[in-house]
């Protein structure tokens, strides 16, 4: 039905202070409290390209939590068996995290978001026999947008591997600018994530992480010493306690 969506994201409440490491010696972030952020968080241009082959993805669908170890050792094996396809595949997952990437960011900025960046998601939609796809229904601009979801009939698969971030995508992008998405306040962080604090006003993509290292830097800030300066650096404490009692006798 247009304007509802089923499946919501399952990773909603799950924990989100996670670090994951594959055998591929990658570090995956699961931090973002969404599936999709969490795929979009992989290419963060100030954290580096945490994709950069198909053994990454494997890894990515891994440590979120999309396939068990023994699935993972399968689709290792597939890029032997079928390398065209996980190129294609591969190709599909680059070129759609880079547009969630850039949607999330124009929602965390309550920006318009582009049909370049929304393309992507509707096309990964497309593996179920029918499936829902992403129409603007206002907006214009430089205004917000809002986007509505519409049944459509099945045109053509991708690899099922891609399908459960492109709903949890779709998800975000129906809630529109009320999404209560964030960009780290670390500037030399810039991970997205979604804020289910009760304040609303959750600041940090982790406080193990970016939280703490600024708690660390503004108590340093507090208690540093200013270097003494002009006669204050020559001046000794007893200069000053003689200097104070030949004033009282002069009194």
């Amino acid at each position: 039905m247009p304007g509802s969506i089923s499946r919501k994201d399952k990773r909603a409440a799950a924990p989100i202070n996670s670090i994951a490491v594959h055998p591929s010696k990658k570090q995956f972030l699961i931090l973002g409290g969404r599936l999709s952020i969490d795929f979009a968080n992989t290419g963060s241009n100030r954290r580096g390209e945490n994709l950069g082959d198909w053994s990454d993805l494997v890894g990515f669908l891994l440590a979120a939590g999309l396939i068990d170890k023994d699935r993972s050792i399968g689709l290792e094996q597939l890029e032997k068996d079928s390398p065209e396809g996980t190129r294609e595949t591969m190709r599909a997952a680059l070129e759609m995290r880079d547009s969630l990437r850039s949607a999330f960011q124009a929602i965390a900025a309550r920006k318009r978001v582009d049909h370049v960046w929304v393309d992507p998601i509707n096309l990964i939609l497309r593996l179920t026999d029918g499936h829902d796809e992403l129409l603007e229904v206002s907006g214009g601009g430089r205004s917000p947008s809002r986007w509505a979801l519409q049944f459509v009939a099945r045109e053509h698969a991708l690899e099922w591997l891609l399908a459960a971030i492109a709903r949890s995508a779709a998800e975000i992008i129906f809630e529109g600018p009320e999404a209560p998405l964030r960009i780290c306040a670390n500037p030399e962080c810039g991970l997205l994530f979604y804020d289910t604090s009760r304040t609303g006003k959750r600041r940090w993509c982790s406080m193990a992480v970016c939280g703490n290292r600024h708690k660390v830097a503004e108590h340093a800030k507090r208690t540093a010493q200013p270097p003494p300066t002009g006669n204050d650096a020559t001046e000794s404490p007893g200069d000053n306690f003689v200097l104070s009692r030949s004033f009282h006798k002069l009194r």
